[in-house]
């Protein structure tokens, strides 16, 4: 009974989700995994930071634009120039087109493996 109640929390607080305003864009948004950590920080020019760091360490960052636009019916970011830095997405830099949403605990996220859960979260 115990393991069913934090599951469903789990999921009404981390699953469900809400749409993101364009000025709630900007700020700094993190993912970590096995090691690493890609932390994405959006400048309210337009412009953004991509870093990622391997066991604490800055390996690389990059620079981009960043665009809020409507496709398919819904507000998304556009990235120019991004890159992933997990070993299982890492592909050459490219566009990458996300639609921000909030977690019923307001929480801020831009997710690029829905499936796996896997998001960069608003610090």
């Amino acid at each position: 009974m115990k393991y069913s109640i934090v599951v469903l929390l789990t999921f009404l607080l981390g699953g469900c989700s809400r749409g993101v305003d364009k000025a709630d864009l900007p700020g700094v948004y993190f993912f970590e995994g096995k090691g690493l950590r890609q932390q994405i920080t959006l400048n309210t020019n337009g412009e953004y930071l991509n870093a990622l760091y391997a066991d604490g360490v800055l390996s690389w960052t990059e620079t981009g634009k960043w665009s809020y636009e409507q496709q398919g019916g819904k507000g998304g970011v556009t990235f120019s120039n991004f890159r992933f830095g997990l070993k299982d997405t890492a592909v050459g830099p490219g566009f990458w087109f996300v639609v921000p949403e909030k977690t019923i605990a307001g929480r801020k996220q831009l997710c690029f493996d829905i499936d796996l859960n896997r998001c960069f979260q608003a610090l």
